[in-house]
């Protein structure tokens, strides 16, 4: 209108004929615009909300800075991902998100953010749960304890993993305790037969293999106290070999020698190690008898 006016006061003026040219054009998409806007309302209100989407989005297009284009299609968007979070939430995230980038307090998209997270975090943990299980069934119950302690990262507290997580605790400290039961009892059994045990190198191996099992449990007395026996049945042997004459250790030295299938020199017998009685004895006479 301006331009038109301006072109009566100075007809043939090319900028004023530009303006003119710029504001007829502006107007036809304003007013395409509108209809664009109108059908669309007809599809949303028919809950088909992607037809009008489709519209408005051409509408905004034509006329970007108008507000009811703007309006219109954030509550399109808003409207057409409310159908699809029951459904597909990551097909909806990216709706809500253009909706508030487009109108960032269009209230019904805002109304729909807690749902999206809630559906985000309901996927999140059944997929982290599922996994456990999926470990536990296959043996690997740390794995499946840190598969749901890494669930409780993201969302701390959660109820179900909270109780998977109890669950899994109690029975990794049952199986520990039954480890350590059976690991006891060998430990005490081994300690059983040491006492009986009077060959000192199997007396020894039997201390290391207690020694070895003993090592998973530091500090537990039950062990300590098994291991001390045997140590003192191990110092109580070594004392009783040393106070035993030279003879009588060659003999345990033999013995052992013969338990680990070695062979001992042959060693000439001295005249001092002939016992008296032998040496005294009369000289065997042969005698031959006549027929």
């Amino acid at each position: 209108e301006f331009a038109g006016q301006a072109l009566g006061d100075f007809p043939g003026d090319n900028e004023l004929e530009d303006l003119k040219r710029v504001a007829l054009e502006g107007r036809a998409r304003s007013a395409e615009a509108r209809d664009l806007v109108e059908r669309a309302r007809t599809f949303c209100s028919n809950h088909q909300f992607s037809e009008g989407v489709v519209l408005l989005r051409q509408a905004a297009e034509l006329d970007p800075n108008n507000s009811v284009v703007r309006t219109g299609l954030a509550d399109a968007l808003a409207e057409q991902a409310r159908g699809l979070l029951s459904i597909e939430w990551r097909a909806a995230e990216p709706l809500i998100q253009e909706a508030l980038r487009i109108c960032p307090g269009d209230e019904v998209a805002r109304s729909h953010r807690p749902s999206l997270l809630l559906a985000r975090r309901v996927e999140y943990i059944d997929d982290c749960i599922a996994a456990a299980r999926k470990l536990h069934t296959a043996g690997d119950v740390a794995g499946a304890l840190a598969k749901v302690e890494q669930g409780l990262e993201a969302y701390p507290n959660d109820g179900r993993l909270v109780q998977l997580q109890t669950g899994l605790r109690n029975l990794i400290a049952e199986k520990a305790r039954m480890r350590r039961s059976r690991d006891l009892e060998e430990v005490t059994q081994i300690s059983r037969d040491a006492i009986k045990e009077s060959d000192k190198t199997a007396l020894t191996v039997l201390l290391e293999r207690s020694v070895a099992n003993a090592k998973q449990y530091p500090g537990d007395e039950d062990f300590l106290a098994a291991i001390a026996a045997m140590r003192e049945k191990v110092k109580a042997d070594a004392g009783k070999i040393e106070s035993e004459p030279q003879e009588t250790q060659t003999d345990h030295v033999r013995a052992k020698a013969v338990a680990v299938g070695q062979s001992l020199p042959n060693t000439a017998t001295r005249p001092s190690e002939v016992p008296a009685a032998v040496a005294a004895a009369p000289p065997r006479v042969e005698r031959r008898v006549r027929r």
